[in-house]
């Protein structure tokens, strides 16, 4: 499989800015089956624009948003002379492919989609098929509330330890599992970028009411936690348990 990596800056192959310069992109598609945009919302959406009137029938165009709301619109639009596939893969690219969950939305189906799809699914991925507006309903549960929670997390960890002047040495010395697992993956999201999750908290349609769960949630939740009676977070575990 040869690959032609385009870029502004690294070690892209060709060197394409498509907000100044976007000609290197139209010269290098004619060239290649698969157009994989693995780039932020806003650069994908302008490599949409750019490629719009450059693309052929059998080509396969492949966005790799975080949130489809915008970029499958654009998509319905844009590059219609080529097959379309909206990806998204649920995990980070160091946990490789192999039994990680994949979403797949196709607004042109082809042989071109097919065999994206097929490649994906033979490095072992566990595929997907659904809608932007389902797949953006999703993720504002399994990703915007996540990322949310996570950040709650890490803020009053650090505001607690200050206010009980506990030593983070010892912090991390007494540790239980989950303390050290959940502190582990939030510290692990607070080490990515952070415009990713800007974009994923602001541009997901469902990312307000996400958020305004969380937060009616916590209130209700703290309250529970801290009842006199053990009844109500005997109620509370029962209810919440997925068995």
């Amino acid at each position: 499989m040869a690959v032609t990596g385009l870029d502004r800056e690294g070690d892209a192959v060709v060197r394409c800015d498509l907000f100044v310069e976007p000609e290197a992109l139209q010269r290098a598609v004619a060239e290649h089956d698969m157009l994989l945009l693995c780039v932020a919302e806003p650069v994908a959406l302008r490599a949409l624009e750019v490629l719009d009137d450059h693309v052929r029938s059998e080509q396969v165009v492949v966005d790799i948003c975080s949130v489809k709301s915008n970029i499958c619109a654009a998509a319905q639009r844009l590059c219609r002379g080529a097959q379309y596939l909206s990806i998204h893969p649920m995990f980070g690219p160091d946990r490789g492919f192999d039994g990680h969950n994949m979403v797949g939305m196709t607004l042109r189906d082809g042989p071109a989609v097919a065999s994206a799809a097929e490649l994906f699914r033979s490095w072992g991925a566990a595929w997907l098929d659904t809608d932007s507006e389902t797949h953006d309903q999703v993720t504002s549960v399994v990703q915007v509330m996540t990322h949310a929670t996570l950040a709650l997390f890490a803020h009053a960890r650090e505001d607690l330890t200050q206010r009980v002047n506990a030593p983070p040495a010892l912090v991390q010395a007494m540790a239980t599992p989950i303390f050290a697992e959940l502190s582990r993956v939030a510290e692990g999201m607070l080490r990515e970028n952070p415009s990713l999750y800007h974009n994923i908290q602001t541009a997901n349609p469902n990312g307000e009411l996400a958020r305004a769960s969380l937060a009616q949630a916590a209130g209700e939740v703290l309250q529970t936690m801290g009842a006199d009676d053990v009844a109500e977070v005997v109620d509370l575990f029962e209810r919440l348990r997925v068995d």
